[in-house]
């Protein structure tokens, strides 16, 4: 909140020195270039190659490297599709003289990745700068990277072409398809090459190694190539080792004469709509997907007046985003989807800005097709006719948020800058007088501008996409219908979209007891630093205050809880209803609010809250800033005591639910596998199908509820992040005292999930894959004492280098694990996990197989394990005292507090076993004592009735 009241504080101060000073529109030349800042060193070297260095201290002690190449998917002849891809691939990988580049880095502690797009392609190292040595030496790296006369060996071509091949499978083969062909219809015939991921697929099977090397020696070549270095450097020093070593990369007149320039493959824009079909098999309804175009002007502002134009577009994408959940958080919403930036994210070259809007309508019913279609056209101009200078203000500050001089770029934004200046001669805003200079030309823009920009670029009357996805017999409406339904709704009288006020507080509603006398049992504080506080009504407060890692977490507080469910599954209809009764209830809402008024208020707020079990559990989780802690547990408390019993949401959460079963809903993770082991490991767990579902009603849910999650007791709630434990402590305490209690103490889960020590292979089928997915655990009974731990963590991180690097090819993803199944009776796994495409999974496990026993019999080399030891522990520590995007003691906490084991020896003794009291033999002998194969299993996951060819 802080932060937000300063900003606003900043971007207000321009506003009123622009109207105090009150400039001439004269001041600011609209028509000269914005220059490059002189603080970046720039300079072209005789042979075309290109250098950016600016010296930058955040991140402190830091530096990002760049290899930027004008070369990516457009410059493929048709005989090359996909090979620039297959050459970022192959060079991030390994140079003549760094056969293998992540391992080196590794070692230095960088990091290095790459990435390709229709123009350019990119390779990157962040290294700490305290390695001089290493840091001179990335120039090396840089240079491999841009000559083109590396060897690519076949056997490396042959691993990548089957990552890229894993890359183009997915969790949701129908979804991506259906992604891939709404751009094809949008771009296609609009001269721009429209990837066809089939065609590419061939022609990396049918490879050509004359057509790769051939495209390597057009395109990698200096006067194509830039050198982009920003962080903790020396200018002067690195400015003469580039002019130095990249002066003898040659280039030649022939090589020069093949260019594409930035308007190159430009995307027409003829002003007309287009309708097009997409049969989908899979669909039983009508999708209607509307893509609206229009051009970025975001892409290359060059002087005051493109980049005032770019923030008005920016301005207005800003505004309509900001409207949309209010037509979206309702259970009949207009539309499945709007998203005003459809162009920047998934269509190519940043050439086009674009707005989607996703809508259903029922097969063979032209009246309610039309009523679908009215209701999401009106809302769309409900959207442009609704924005107000309330909104303008709110988007000049988001946008001026970036610009303020006194903000500190990190390196990687600076970097991204710089891209878009060498690639497309986008002006880089850098220094404070450039912002300054950008914060004076948004604070003119006006809402009238918005809504000029709106009428002339945001309407369906020109550049407009209607496609339809549709079931085999399903009949859609012709064109002529769709113009005449639009023309209705441009005729109609508009109202303003009503909106539903915001929760200013929960406090009265909410009600939590006070309690100033709360009784402690027990309180103590550890070697540590981590405070437990003991109630007498049996909860545990555990609380260990950390440093933010950057602004963002600056008084930011996570909360975990968990205690042991006990839930019969003995009764299969209660344990799942319990299961499923967190989901159910915050689609329900809580108190008088439903769910979108909840999510608005956690929006508002910043805060998140989220219930639910795992097959082992009742868990809390949510995060909060310090200021709005009340609020936090407001909500939390309002939960418990007034569960919502919104019928609509109810039903919302069904449909939800029923796609799920029947492998309809987008999947963000591979968890949906992993269900389907722990059902095979355990099965006298119910699964839920839909004849379960469909006999739940929302009284069952809250009776369920009631019944178990009502109240507290037993919970163990984590408290981490930056706070002060005399200041947090007596609120908590005060509070969770007053949360509701029963009487009696929860009993464990009454049936001991045992895990099933024994050989297993078990076939699994999945709805809509297009792959195998395999899993292999290696269960052993192991001692529990740390250094064993350490030993077999050791081990695991050995077995995932190598499964990594002999199953990439053929996997996109292969790794290994270390997992405790039972810490407390000492049974652990390694565990296996890779995909692959259909017919070569059984290869890729027998090869995983070798990769394990090879391991188990050679053991690891001293030098390996030296390296690796000094990453892990170095690794370790720097997590000790940080609270940010990994939170390393709620996890430690919570697995100490689950396996009941004492947490501070871990944390004392982890660095000094490791770095004094290991040594090779030791994991040597690990090795051949617990990499066992006698309690193999094996899980394959296949795509739902799929046979192989040889039966």
């Amino acid at each position: 909140m802080k932060n937000l009241i300063l900003l606003i504080l900043v971007f207000s101060s321009f506003l009123v020195r622009s109207q105090a000073n009150r400039q001439d529109d004269t001041t600011i030349n609209k028509t000269q270039d914005i220059t490059l800042d002189t603080l970046v060193r720039y300079g072209k070297l005789n042979n075309g190659f290109t250098y950016y260095l600016l010296k930058n201290d955040h991140p402190a002690k830091m530096i990002r490297f760049e290899l930027i190449v004008k070369a990516g998917h457009i410059n493929e002849d048709e005989d090359q599709l996909e090979y620039a891809h297959l050459l970022e691939h192959l060079l991030a990988s390994s140079t003549d003289h760094y056969p293998d580049v992540r391992k080196y880095l590794n070692e230095l502690g960088g990091y290095s990745n790459a990435s390709i797009s229709s123009r350019y392609t990119r390779y990157y190292v962040d290294l700490p700068s305290t390695n001089k040595q290493a840091a001179t030496e990335m120039l090396g790296l840089l240079y491999d990277w841009a000559k083109s006369g590396n060897v690519l060996g076949r056997k490396a071509i042959d691993i990548e072409r089957q990552a890229i091949k894993g890359e183009a499978r997915t969790l949701s083969p129908n979804q991506r398809w259906r992604s891939n062909s709404l751009i094809t219809h949008v771009l296609e015939n609009r001269g721009f090459p429209v990837f066809n991921q089939e065609k590419n697929l061939k022609n990396l099977r049918d490879f050509k190694p004359d057509a790769l090397n051939q495209f390597y020696q057009d395109w990698y070549r200096p006067d194509l190539e830039a050198v982009i270095i920003v962080g903790d450097i020396d200018l002067d020093s690195v400015e003469i080792d580039i002019k130095e070593q990249f002066s003898n990369l040659p280039s030649t007149s022939q090589q020069e004469d093949k260019t594409i320039n930035p308007n190159d493959f430009k995307i027409q824009l003829t002003g007309k709509n287009r309708f097009s079909t997409i049969i989908d098999s899979a669909r039983n309804n009508i999708k209607l997907e509307i893509v609206q175009l229009t051009r970025n002007l975001d892409r290359e502002p060059k002087n005051s007046k493109d980049l005032s134009n770019a923030f008005v577009q920016q301005l207005f994408r800003l505004m309509v985003a900001s409207k949309t959940s209010s037509f979206k958080n309702q259970y009949d919403p207009p539309f499945d989807n709007l998203n005003p930036n459809y162009g920047k994210v998934f269509l190519p070259d940043r050439q086009l800005e674009a707005t989607l809007i996703s809508l259903p309508m029922e097969p063979n019913n032209l009246d309610a097709q039309k009523k679908s279609f009215q209701k999401a056209i009106t809302a769309w101009k409900q959207l442009q006719s609704g924005l107000d200078k309330e909104d303008l203000l709110q988007a000049k500050k988001t946008v001026a948020a970036s610009l303020a001089p006194e903000k500190a770029n990190k390196s990687y934004e600076i970097s991204q800058k710089l891209i878009m200046h060498f690639v497309y001669g986008r002006s880089a805003i850098i220094s404070p007088d450039q912002k300054e200079l950008a914060l004076n030309i948004l604070s003119k823009i006006e809402l009238q501008d918005i809504k000029k920009y709106a009428e002339s670029y945001w309407n369906l009357s020109n550049n407009s996409n209607f496609i339809f996805l549709k079931a085999p017999e399903a009949s859609v409406p012709p064109p002529q219908l769709i113009k005449c339904w639009i023309e209705e709704v441009n005729t109609m009288p508009l109202a303003p979209h009503p909106k539903r006020p915001s929760i200013s507080s929960l406090s009265e509603i909410s009600n939590i007891p006070t309690n100033e006398k709360a009784e402690v049992e027990e309180f103590g504080i550890n070697e540590i630093g981590v405070t437990t506080i003991k109630l007498v009504n049996g909860i545990k407060i555990i609380l260990k205050p950390t440093k933010p890692q950057n602004e963002n977490f600056k008084n930011i507080i996570s909360l975990q809880a968990f205690r042991p469910h006990r839930f019969p599954l003995d009764k299969p209809q209660q344990y799942l209803t319990a299961m499923l009764a967190p989901e159910a209830i915050q689609y329900m809402g809580a108190g008088p609010f439903n769910k979108f008024d909840l999510e608005r208020f956690k929006n508002e707020n910043g805060i998140s809250l989220n219930f639910q079990s795992t097959i082992e559990n009742q868990e809390i989780n949510g995060t909060s800033a310090l200021d709005k802690f009340p609020e936090f547990l407001n909500l939390f408390h309002l939960y418990l005591k007034l569960p919502g019993k919104d019928q609509e949401g109810f039903k919302a959460w069904k449909i939800q639910k029923r796609k799920e079963i029947e492998g309809l809903s987008i999947r963000g993770s591979d968890s949906f596998i992993f269900d389907k082991i722990v059902t095979a490991w355990h099965p006298e767990i119910p699964v839920l199908g839909l004849r379960d579902l469909n006999d739940l009603t929302k009284e069952k849910i809250l009776e369920s509820w009631n019944s178990y999650y009502a109240s507290i007791e037993d919970f163990k709630f984590i408290i981490t992040g930056d706070f002060d434990v005399e200041n947090l402590g007596p609120i908590l305490v005060n509070n969770l005292s007053s949360f509701p209690i029963k009487k009696y103490k929860l009993k464990k889960n009454p049936i001991n999930l045992k895990f099933p020590f024994k050989k297993m292979q078990k076939r699994m089928e999945y709805k809509d894959i297009n792959q195998v997915f395999t899993n292999i655990y290696f269960p052993v009974e192991v001692p529990s004492d740390m250094k064993t731990q350490i030993e077999l963590e050791l081990l695991t991180v050995a077995l995932h280098e190598k499964i990594f690097e002999r199953l990439r090819n053929g996997s996109y993803s292969p790794k290994a694990f270390g997992e405790w199944i039972d810490l407390q009776n000492g049974i652990f796994s390694f565990h296996i996990q890779f995909d692959s495409s259909l017919g070569n999974e059984e290869n890729m496990k027998k090869e995983a197989l070798e990769v394990f026993r090879k391991l188990k019999e050679s053991g690891v080399e001293e030098s390996w394990l030296k390296s690796t030891i000094k990453n892990k522990v170095s690794s370790y520590e720097s997590q000790f005292n940080i609270f940010g995007y990994l939170n390393f003691w709620a996890d430690y906490l919570k697995s100490t507090l689950e396996n009941e084991v004492d947490p501070v020896p871990g944390v004392l003794n982890y660095g000094t076993l490791m770095e004094y009291f290991i040594d090779v033999e030791d994991i040597n002998e690990a090795a051949t004592k617990y990499m066992k194969e006698s309690k193999i299993q094996v899980f394959q996951g296949y795509p739902e009735n799929y046979k192989a060819k040889n039966g």
